[in-house]
């Protein structure tokens, strides 16, 4: 666990390089970043030393280190945010993610805990068994709360060191607060769990009241099977308080890519976006939460309008009780409907999804 920066210090000699301490370990990532820099280090009686005769270098390598945890940071909440997803739009419970790395110490993708899901016995869940020997229970992510809150406590002590090293070698550097989107490709390596030093426990921060949905917002899908595009359109708008996005504006840069969109499309207004699992009783409380809060949460179920394509799209905009009302891409109105009814609802291709947004943790 990284605890502190020391200033800079110099080696005695005749033409002395300078040296940076730092009280404790760097992490892998960062040491992995050093090393293809060439950029020398040496632990020793617990410090970390590192040789910085090229200063560009050494920032090349801090640097992308820290936007490194950054996503990191990403990949760890992802998992918070998924702890309850019992069914994604592959169909299976969510698994927990790893980050893993390029050799130069860059974010490269993820790769999933192939531990065994959590069973948990509830019969009337929606996605338990239905029978064999593990008739009634349903598989959760294997996801420990606490472990996920200490490892953000990790990062952000890790980055907090790197940040100091990196202003010792240029003082007026100014962090972003922004995290660099990366596609969360999964890639064919075998995970190794990281080492948690302590538990700590973290506060995550709810979502940002909004404005609440105008019709002007809305956009109508433009061909049989666009309610996907469309419903994201109308929810980039929403989040904007613009009229920006439309159909072709996301199916040309992200295609059927939904959550592609959401999450890259929605940075810059500082929220996020889950897959949540299917429509449920088990979620509607946090749907409702968040419809309260003026934000936008896309549902997918059967529907055979305007196509024969049974399937498609629209996003919740507003509850009362039971009462629902949501925005339909397929003729561009507002339907007033119930809970219930779309909970019953004959299933969407992919599953009666939901996608909800959250606040994007600052990096």
């Amino acid at each position: 666990m990284l605890l502190l920066s020391l200033p800079l210090l110099y080696l005695l000699g005749n033409r002395p390089d300078p040296i940076l301490v730092v009280v404790g370990q760097l992490g892998e990532s960062s040491e992995q970043a050093l090393r293809y820099e060439e950029v020398a280090f040496q632990r020793e009686a617990g410090l970390t030393k590192i040789t910085a005769q090229d200063p560009e270098a050494l920032l090349r390598a801090l640097s992308r280190a820290d936007q490194g945890l950054a996503s990191t940071k990403r990949v760890v909440w992802n998992n918070l945010q998924n702890q309850h997803t019992t069914k994604s739009i592959t169909g299976e419970p969510y698994r927990r993610q790893f980050p893993q790395f390029r050799p130069d110490g860059t974010f490269r993708g993820v790769v999933e805990d192939p531990a065994d899901y959590n069973w948990v016995y509830d019969p009337a869940h929606p996605d338990a068994v239905k029978d064999g020997p593990k008739a009634g229970y349903v598989a959760k992510p294997a996801i420990n709360t606490a472990q996920e809150h200490a490892t953000l406590a990790e990062i952000a002590s890790q980055r907090k060191v790197l940040q100091d090293l990196i202003r010792q070698i240029s003082p007026d550097a100014v962090f972003s607060s922004v995290a660099p989107y990366e596609p969360w490709n999964p890639v064919e390596m075998e995970y190794t769990a990281p080492h948690i030093d302590q538990l700590l426990s973290m506060n995550l921060e709810p979502l940002d009241p909004g404005l609440p949905f105008s019709l002007t917002w809305g956009v109508e899908q433009t061909d049989a099977v666009s309610s996907g595009q469309a419903s994201v359109a109308c929810a980039l708008n929403w989040l904007s308080g613009q009229s920006t996005y439309t159909v072709a504006s996301i199916e040309s840069k992200y295609g059927f890519g939904l959550m592609n969109a959401l999450k890259a499309e929605s940075a810059s207004h500082n929220v996020d976006w889950r897959d949540a699992g299917n429509f449920s009783n088990e979620i509607w409380p946090e749907i409702e939460q968040t419809l309260q809060l003026h934000r936008p949460v896309l549902l997918a179920f059967s529907g055979t309008a305007p196509a024969e394509r049974s399937g498609k799209v629209v996003v919740l905009i507003s509850s009362d009780g039971d009462t629902l009302r949501h925005f339909d891409p397929s003729n561009g109105e507002v339907v007033t409907t119930h809970r219930q009814t779309l909970i019953d609802a004959p299933s969407h291709p992919d599953g009666n999804f939901v996608f909800l947004p959250s606040k994007l943790p600052e990096f």
